[in-house]
């Protein structure tokens, strides 16, 4: 039996990238660095994992929704609040505006559905969370790509924020999930159960009835609806990017379909849900995404809600910019075995090195922002030097990556940053300096120890 398919203008000229033009830079690594975070076009990452015949068992992508509009995030200022709407101010994240309108979209996601097809795994499964802008669409390219018989489920993820109607309709309350398996007769799947709350005892026997704060319930396999709450501005998740998706989403998905030692790959990470879920629960992981602030951002939260982080950050660039990846290296002029305190200015940041016996302690004391960092300054209030630092971390390691010994950072809810590193033991005659600004630039800088 034939199915219909959809077709638009471009659908016959999809484009795949030469790889002999993109070079892959590892810029840092965390601990062993076993998963890892692309940073670059997924095209790209997609057609190198099939020349490489990677597999991996099992992909949620979140990918944009076709809403033509451009996503800001409300960002804090240095140590100020987020309590205080004063202080904040929209920062451009990501855009989601597509110059030929859906035709472009679908360009877009086509070319992409169709290597991750490839590089599933033989048992692995797909989730694909879009919304009702695209929902009709895509369910049909998915039955293109992954064969109708392959329909798992449309699951309906129902929340009660957003969504007000402006004139007519009902409130839009939910977005679409679509399942489907690289081979249904193969796929993994563990079920999974969710309460089931009883608004009365009679009629129920030879079950078991459990009890919590909510009242009487019973373990029943889950619905294709979840009730999950959408993440609130307080909520303990919550992270500096607009489209976060909750844990509890990602966990169920990710139980389901996958066990540990998996590889779970999101190739539209944005905020890193899925990354920071598939750690937790032991899966190996693949993230991408080509802007500098989710990048950032999914830094920052494996760092802060992982217990032991094991990945490393993965440019992908052309060949021709391979130059612009390596950092000002500036010598340190004082003999660090005569003297107990000195300061470095360098291009970017002023240290002061303290020396205490065979360690030292590195103190950040000024910042001196690039051209199209200050040129943010004339919107945002920088009261001191300090408000421009989000991160910064010390490598004492001297490897050839970047490797932090230390860091500190800024979080939605701590907006504290330590300025001043413990003493540190120093490995090789070179210690690395990084600092990523309030507006998601890095500044990379070396110190050779003489």
């Amino acid at each position: 039996m034939t199915y219909p398919c959809l077709v638009w203008p471009e659908k016959q000229h999809l484009f795949y990238p030469n790889l002999k033009e993109y070079i892959f830079c590892v810029l840092e690594k965390y601990f062993q660095g076993r998963n890892i975070l692309y940073h670059g076009d997924n095209l790209v990452l997609l057609t190198w994992l099939l020349k490489n015949k990677q597999k991996v068992d099992l992909i949620y992508i979140d990918p944009p929704f076709a809403t033509n509009s451009i996503f800001y995030l409300k960002r804090s200022i240095g140590d100020a609040s987020y309590n205080k709407k004063k202080e904040l101010i929209n920062f451009p994240c990501y855009d989601d505006v597509w110059k030929t309108g859906i035709n472009s979209y679908l360009n877009m996601l086509y070319s992409r559905l169709i290597l991750m097809h490839k590089i599933l795994s033989e048992t692995g499964s797909i989730y694909v969370h879009v919304d009702y802008r695209v929902s009709a669409y895509v369910r049909i390219l998915l039955d293109e790509i992954f064969g109708r018989d392959n329909f798992i489920n449309e699951i309906i993820w129902f929340y009660k924020t957003g969504g007000v109607p402006e004139k007519i309709g009902f409130s839009k309350k939910h977005d679409v999930i679509f399942f489907y398996t690289k081979n249904r007769n193969k796929a993994y799947w563990s079920p999974q159960k969710e309460k089931s709350y009883l608004k009365h005892r009679y009629g129920f026997s030879n079950i078991d009835i459990k009890k919590d704060s909510k009242g009487e319930y019973t373990l029943v396999y889950c619905r294709d609806v979840f009730d999950i709450p959408a993440l609130r501005g307080n909520h303990p998740e919550r992270v500096e990017y607009a489209t976060q998706k909750p844990e509890e989403l990602l966990e169920r998905l990710i139980l389901a379909s996958s066990k540990k030692g998996d590889i779970v790959a999101d190739f539209f990470c944005g905020s890193g849900t899925a990354l920071v879920v598939a750690e937790k629960l032991g899966r190996r992981w693949i993230g991408c995404d080509k802007g500098v602030w989710p990048i950032h951002v999914c830094r920052k939260r494996l760092l802060q809600r992982v217990k032991k982080p094991n990945f490393q950050i993965v440019k992908i660039t052309k060949q021709e910019q391979q130059n612009s990846l390596k950092p000002t290296i500036f010598d340190l002029q004082v003999s660090v075995k005569k003297e107990h305190r000195f300061n470095i200015i360098g291009n970017y940041f002023k240290i002061t090195i303290l020396k205490n016996s065979k360690k030292y302690c590195f103190c950040l004391e000024d910042f001196f922002p690039l051209k199209e960092d200050e040129s943010f300054s004339k919107k945002l209030k920088i009261n001191k030097w300090s408000d421009w630092i989000d991160f910064w971390a010390i490598d004492v390691e001297g490897r050839d990556e970047f490797v932090p010994t230390w860091f500190s950072f800024r979080t939605r809810f701590n907006r504290n940053i330590e300025l001043k590193s413990p003493y540190l033991k120093i490995k090789k005659k070179v210690v690395k300096i990084k600092v990523i600004s309030f507006c998601g630039t890095e500044y990379t800088q070396f110190i050779k120890m003489k």
